[in-house]
């Protein structure tokens, strides 16, 4: 299965020199990915970066409960929202899919477009997706 992850350069060499990523958020979303890849970018005051994962082991994978609570907009715009307000009613009405339990992340993919992968992904199964030129 292959993920997006957004990240900052400077997060990348660090990645390739540290023998690869633990714990990553990962999405299907290239706009999700382009927003952390912003906000990592400006952390690091580096370019923004998005990689492409490879996932092989999926019993690492966990759904991404913190998106569920606190949606960024990209995300409830691809669900269909008009909002994060408009996402917080529908999950007030019921009419989110809530993943049963953290280890739920086929719902957490389906529904948010997100998941977290508990554990390290080794840099031959990360290459540069896309970067800013």
């Amino acid at each position: 299965m292959r993920l997006l992850h957004g990240t900052s350069e400077r997060d990348w060499l660090i990645i390739q020199q540290s023998g690869g990523i633990r714990d990553p958020y990962l999405t299907t979303l290239e706009t999700v990915a382009w927003f952390f890849a912003d906000e990592a970018a400006d952390t690091a005051r580096s370019r923004p970066i998005i990689l492409e994962v490879t996932v092989d082991d999926t019993s690492k994978l966990e759904a991404d409960l913190p998106m569920f609570q606190e949606p960024i907009f990209e995300a409830v715009e691809e669900m269909g929202y008009k909002s994060v307000y408009a996402y917080h009613q529908a999950v007030k009405e019921g009419n989110v899919p809530w993943p049963r339990d953290l280890k739920d992340w086929k719902t957490s993919l389906e529904v948010i477009k997100s998941v977290r992968y508990r554990g390290l992904i080794p840099p031959e199964k990360i290459r540069i997706y896309e970067r800013l030129r």
